[in-house]
């Protein structure tokens, strides 16, 4: 029951806060308007299409009332939560608020690149609860890691301006993962992201769309967080 529960919660969370997310990539506030709508037939939603996955499962990936396509963005994104809820818990209060609150992060994070490609810095704040969760500590670098950082940011700094490869908010994610978690798992997170990229792009998922980093980066999160 503890983890029925949880998974709710998150997936009550994530449906907020990406709703949040891409009303303000299209100007307008998260509480108005007061009630969700179809974004092609802007007819008001009933309830139970606005249930996170079983509302886009029920309407077999189209709007009840126009038959539009729903992206799938959002069923994907609460099915990724739902999974990494229930993978993650180890059924402890602060751990697993912690948990939530960093997968809502990275929901509200990822969904505003996904519209907008724009990442808002002070969303990036919350991502400090990676070092409870991954116990990290950056004190413990030796110089040796130090200088791997140093090397790391420059480049990371060179490819974002220089080649315009990365963008600004997913080379401060990055940052962030550098500080927090190390060389090594940061690599590995980005390993994981560059692969799921290249999946994108060979089946060809939204053709002549340029692909977001950050969502990438955050499934890759989720397989590194113990």
């Amino acid at each position: 029951m503890y983890l029925i529960f949880l998974i709710i919660i998150s997936e009550i969370g994530t449906s907020f806060v990406m709703l949040t997310a891409f009303r303000l990539t299209i100007g307008q506030t998260p509480w108005l308007p007061r009630h969700s709508y179809c974004d092609n037939c802007h007819q008001q939603l009933h309830w139970w299409q606005l249930i996170p996955i079983l509302g886009y499962v029920i309407q077999r990936g189209n709007c009840h009332f126009c038959r539009q396509v729903i992206n799938p963005f959002i069923f994907g994104s609460e099915l990724v939560i739902a999974v990494a809820t229930s993978a993650l818990a180890n059924y402890h209060l602060l751990h697993d608020s912690e948990l939530v609150l960093l997968l809502l992060t990275l929901a509200f994070l990822s969904t505003t690149d996904f519209y907008d490609q724009f990442i808002y810095c002070w969303g990036l704040l919350p991502l400090i609860l990676l070092i409870p969760l991954t116990q990290s500590c950056w004190f413990r670098f030796s110089c040796y890691h130090v200088s791997i950082l140093l090397v790391a940011l420059l480049f990371l700094i060179m490819l974002s301006r220089g080649l315009g490869g990365l963008g600004s908010g997913d080379v401060e994610l990055i940052t962030i993962l550098l500080l927090i978690m190390g060389p090594c798992q940061a690599a590995l997170i980005v390993l994981i992201a560059s692969v799921l990229m290249l999946g994108w792009w060979l089946i060809k998922v939204h053709p002549g769309r340029q692909m977001p980093f950050f969502p990438a980066l955050a499934v890759g999160i989720l397989f590194v967080v113990p």
